[in-house]
């Protein structure tokens, strides 16, 4: 692959989160029950979810505030919580410290995924300027530090540091005026479909979609395009698959529909944006990060 400049990902792209299991693990330690408002977010590793409950905001508004907004202490997210309450409801000193102990658990549990290092050292040598752009709340910058990573990429573009998150054109913008590249001499690799691949592709930068979960819309419309979703009824009328309607309508501007009509249009509406085979045709789509071998090293 001709190009020069890797931008990748961080989390579940370069490094491996605590597994599902883990955290169940660690919250039910805590006395906090599957069932909790906001247990969700908690499992998703968004531990300031409880911030969110004790004042009454959004989970997530104060999920991305934190994102785009940069802090020295967790401490300082709790305040910046308080004030954004309407309520002006307070934190207590319970909450504050569970917050700080899963944080760091979260942090210390963090791991670079198998076979990664070797991957980055090969790309290193084969002359790629490597680069990381990621979403990332303040106290979650010091996996950057534990697992070492600044051997391997010559600069952070982190979404609490320079204001936006990902997709927004501006965070990849920044990266590739800061580096002195341009889209078609670059490479975005990451995991999810929105924040990495189509922020990528709306800026004409190729991407490599590395899929470990197997997500399906992603897949599907990776093989057959926008046509792939839809078929044709008993009475000769188009309409979407319907074992396709369940992994479609995460992925679509409305999620409630009464009828398969309504999905239709909101599939419809999104071909016109961002979900259209010629986009799709700048992506590449891979298992897992060794695989990267095979695109990238001549």
């Amino acid at each position: 692959m001709n190009k020069k400049y890797a931008f990748f990902d961080l989390m579940d792209t370069i490094v491996k989160p605590p597994t599902q299991n883990q955290k169940n693990s660690w919250l039910h330690q805590q006395g906090i029950k599957k069932e909790s408002i906001g247990y969700d977010w908690l499992l998703a590793g968004f531990a300031q979810a409880l911030f969110a409950l004790e004042t009454n905001l959004s989970f997530k508004y104060l999920r991305d505030y934190y994102l785009v907004n940069d802090f020295s202490s967790i401490e300082e997210m709790a305040w910046a919580a308080e004030k954004l309450s309407i309520s002006k409801r307070k934190i207590n000193q319970s909450t504050l410290e569970t917050t700080i102990n899963y944080t760091n658990f979260l942090v210390e549990n963090t791991v670079i995924y198998p076979n990664t290092e070797e991957v980055l050292s090969l790309m290193k040598e084969e002359g790629y300027l490597i680069y990381l752009v990621s979403n990332l709340m303040s106290p979650y910058k010091s996996i950057i530090n534990n697992l070492d990573l600044k051997k391997w990429f010559k600069r952070f573009f982190i979404s609490c540091e320079i204001g936006y998150q990902k997709p927004n054109n501006k965070i990849f913008q920044e990266a590739l005026k800061s580096t002195d590249s341009s889209p078609n001499e670059s490479i975005f690799i990451g995991d999810n479909w929105d924040s990495d691949i189509l922020g990528a592709i709306k800026l004409n930068i190729d991407a490599i979609f590395i899929n470990r979960n197997k997500q399906g819309i992603p897949n599907h419309l990776m093989n057959y395009g926008l046509k792939g979703l839809l078929e044709t009824n008993s009475d000769g009328q188009i309409q979407v698959k319907k074992e396709l309607i369940p992994i479609i309508k995460p992925f679509l501007p409305n999620q409630k529909f009464d009828f398969e009509g309504d999905i239709m249009k909101e599939v419809y509406k999104d071909s016109k944006g961002l979900i259209q085979p010629k986009s799709l045709n700048r992506v590449i789509y891979v298992n897992d990060v060794n695989e990267l071998n095979n695109i990238l090293i001549n």
